[in-house]
């Protein structure tokens, strides 16, 4: 089997209320203080409960981050996310 070494990369990464925090700043469409639909880097999102909300078409909740590298979004469970990553220090 072979081996891999992974390349490091750096990446952005945006909490559950952070997402929560940008779509109240950027619509005028809340409701029970959360906000109902908004775009984000003009990706649809779509509140389904307060604790989950549709990014395109992936389900992003409490335990998720999205990772932006070069302006592309994934929803990563942020677990797994703690597992392979560590903070960047400026």
């Amino acid at each position: 089997m072979a081996k891999f070494k992974m390349k490091p990369m750096i990446v952005e990464a945006v909490t559950f209320d952070e997402l929560i925090q940008y779509g109240l700043e950027h619509t005028n469409n809340v409701y029970n203080n959360m906000p109902w639909s908004f775009e984000f880097m003009s990706i649809p999102v779509t509140h389904k409960t307060d604790d989950c909300y549709i990014v395109g078409t992936e389900r992003f909740t409490k335990n998720h981050l999205l990772v932006i590298k070069d302006n592309e979004i994934s929803v990563v469970e942020k677990d797994a996310f703690d597992l392979i990553s560590e903070p960047l220090e400026e």
